[in-house]
């Protein structure tokens, strides 16, 4: 028998052989992790969301997916403006304004972006949906 009156001859040397150690269970903030290291919020351990960012193939900038329009060609091969930018095919991405339109139609960029070759009537109707988005 030790001082303590316990039988156990190792039990107040070895708190994990016998019984917890007084108060250990009262501030679990204070409590350390099985690392070593004390305890964080959860709120600490969260990353940050990451913002999707695009190239315009006009001026080449990158911006937010937000603050660009996408041109889109579906599977029938059909050119198209998709302002929600969830439509289904490939994509190429430009800024709102329409210098960028006017650049990538100049260094063909946008065809390049797309694989296909892109007729002049195409541009015009993109130029027209650039104006009606600015009107809005």
């Amino acid at each position: 028998m030790n001082p303590t009156g316990c039988m156990n001859p190792t039990a107040h040397t070895n708190p994990k052989n016998h019984m917890m150690s007084p108060g250990r269970h009262m501030n679990r903030k204070n409590h350390m992790n099985p690392k070593g290291k004390e305890r964080t919020s959860r709120k600490s351990h969260m990353k940050n969301k990451k913002v999707p960012v695009r190239q315009c193939i006009g001026c080449g900038e990158m911006k937010h997916k937000k603050e660009m329009m996408r041109v889109l060609k579906d599977a029938e091969g059909n050119i198209s403006l998709d302002v929600t930018g969830r439509k289904n095919g490939r994509g190429a991405y430009l800024c709102i304004s329409e210098d960028c339109l006017l650049k990538a139609k100049k260094n063909r960029g946008l065809e390049r972006s797309l694989r296909v070759r892109i007729p002049e009537q195409i541009y015009e109707s993109l130029e027209e949906a650039y104006r009606n988005r600015d009107e809005q």
